[in-house]
């Protein structure tokens, strides 16, 4: 350093700092880049969490419901919501209740409903011993039956109905018990609708 002279030593000195300026800045900014790209990309991970959990209903919003038609012999026969599991007895007190002549003794109150089911509440009138069929005339054949016909039978609803055709198209029913073959028609089901099927 002897053998340069003042000017030298300066002009050299103040290139040092320049070049040691120019590092530090360089060194700040990679960090301070690399800070602001780390938090966006932690702000952007947070957004999409939050519209995600956004997306998913909340548990309060989660209910289990079923449609059932009510018909017959109550205040507000229609298209009724229920809760799953609700009984025929809730069907009919949503529907305002029934009438006076309403014959309880020939409606399951006490049954569990499916969705899609129709809950029919019939008159004393249509279900004495004289009006009940004593013959086939009347009474709805399993094996040629509509879905529309097939809905009219007590505790039969349209999933029911369609299961009881396409069990038909391949296995007829040769006698009125066998359409307890068929997935969801058990004894108590059957009790209900032996006095208004036929086969034949």
């Amino acid at each position: 350093m002897d053998n340069f002279s003042d000017l030298q030593k300066k002009i050299l000195l103040a290139t040092l700092v320049v070049v040691l300026l120019f590092v530090v800045k360089l060194t700040y900014d990679n960090k301070y880049s690399s800070k602001t790209l780390s938090d966006e990309s932690n702000q952007k991970a947070v957004e999409s969490l939050e519209e995600i959990n956004s997306d998913e209903p909340d548990e309060d919003d989660k209910t289990d419901t079923i449609f059932v038609q009510v018909c017959g012999r109550v205040k507000n026969p229609g298209l009724i919501e229920l809760n799953q599991g609700s009984r025929v007895i809730d069907a009919v007190n949503a529907a305002g209740g029934m009438y006076e002549d309403a014959d309880l003794d020939n409606i399951n109150l006490a049954k569990k409903l499916e969705d899609e089911e129709r809950v029919h509440v019939p008159a004393v009138s249509e279900t004495s011993t004289s009006d009940l069929p004593s013959s086939d005339q009347g009474k709805v054949n399993i094996n040629t039956a509509s879905a529309e016909e097939l809905k009219s039978l007590p505790g039969i609803g349209p999933k029911m109905a369609e299961k009881i055709i396409k069990y038909r198209d391949k296995n007829s029913f040769s006698k009125i018990e066998d359409i307890m073959n068929v997935g969801g028609i058990g004894e108590k089901k059957f009790e209900e609708i032996k006095d208004y099927i036929k086969t034949n």
